[in-house]
């Protein structure tokens, strides 16, 4: 099973409609992939700089990725 935080598994649950089957996977990559998607989504200005949003979803994604 992955290592998640309790925080982390709530913003999984908040973001994606799969989050159990994402938490619960042996493969961190079923989370990473979809998160950078997320990050890829919403994280950047018009510019392609991060915004405050794409800070803090990169911020998750650094921290399960270190943690895994």
């Amino acid at each position: 099973m992955i290592k998640l935080t309790d925080e982390q598994k709530a913003f999984l649950r908040e973001k994606f409609e799969n989050a159990e089957e994402m938490i619960y996977s042996d493969d961190v990559n079923d989370i990473l992939d979809p998160l950078n998607d997320l990050i890829l989504e919403e994280g950047y200005d018009p510019g392609w700089e991060f915004n405050d949003t794409g800070r803090k979803y990169q911020k998750i994604y650094d921290e399960i990725y270190w943690n895994n």
